[in-house]
């Protein structure tokens, strides 16, 4: 008690359950903790989101490139968001990855493409075990020009939860989209949720779609480019804040009339980060 003031001690320092996989000796030049697959070296900062260096793999016509990290301590079963900020040479392909240590193929992954400008991507997925490689990966069959880099790369331990089960893409059971799309929740929804929507955009062109929650106008919602729809599956998924107050909510997303989207899925989900 200090002047009138009662103060708990602290005996321990929380913080979130976080990762940060390239270490502060990667800054030095250091790729100690990296694993080629192909390809693996530093990137200048003309090609990087911070900092001096970045990790960078270059492609090839005859066999694919890319760059993985063990990282141990992982809860099995909980859920963690692998982020990394991503810059690509001109229609390049790029799938960043989660897998089990020693797995081949890609495993849990989203895919990026043609990110001439460094963007944030992440993605949430679960551990299978306590040890898992992450990566990011070039398929073959690119120039030996096209490169992508990868910076600030982070894991951190988070609480993905569906909240409802009653929701339904609108339309029949093909998953091409053209010109517009939607999406109806049978259910309100205490305060805010998060609208999951995985998806594949292969225009080669980020999609805005204009988003409407039962006829009242939103803002537009940016679907990344993902690539071809060929060999491993090209996804990723957004994640957009909504508010559903009614029984029965229909979202609408119009894109350019020729603009085409592949919606695989949709869900009401929550999403927090971990302290534990």
């Amino acid at each position: 008690i200090y002047e009138g003031h009662y103060f708990i001690p602290k005996t321990k320092t929380t913080v979130p359950a976080t990762s940060t996989v390239i270490y502060e000796n990667f800054e030095k030049g250091d790729l100690s903790v990296v694993k080629s697959l192909g390809s693996a070296s530093l990137a200048t900062s003309a090609e990087t989101y911070m900092g001096e260096y970045g990790l960078k793999i270059s492609g090839g016509e005859d066999k694919s490139a890319g760059a993985m990290i063990e990282i141990d301590g992982l809860t099995v079963g909980a859920q963690y968001k692998y982020s990394a900020y991503v810059y690509t040479a001109t229609k390049t392909q790029l799938y960043m990855f989660v897998r089990g240590v020693g797995e081949s193929g890609l495993g849990q992954h989203v895919s990026v493409y043609g990110a001439e400008t460094c963007v944030l991507r992440e993605f949430v997925f679960e551990a299978t075990a306590e040890k898992m490689e992450i990566g990011v990966y070039m398929p073959e069959g690119v120039a030996s020009h096209k490169f992508a880099t990868v910076d600030d790369i982070c894991v951190m331990k988070v609480e993905e939860k569906k909240i409802t089960d009653k929701v339904s893409i609108l339309g029949d059971n093909n998953v091409e989209r053209t010109g517009s799309f939607g999406i109806k929740v049978e259910e309100a929804i205490k305060g805010e949720a998060l609208l999951k929507i995985t998806f594949a955009n292969d225009s080669g062109k980020i999609i805005n779609a204009s988003m409407a929650i039962n006829g009242e106008k939103y803002g537009a919602v940016p679907f990344y480019k993902t690539g071809a729809l060929e060999s491993e599956p090209a996804l990723d998924a957004v994640y957009i804040p909504v508010v559903l107050s009614g029984d029965t909510n229909e979202l609408t997303f119009t894109m350019g009339e020729r603009d085409t989207l592949y919606i695989f899925d949709a869900e009401i989900v929550s999403l927090a980060e971990r302290f534990n």
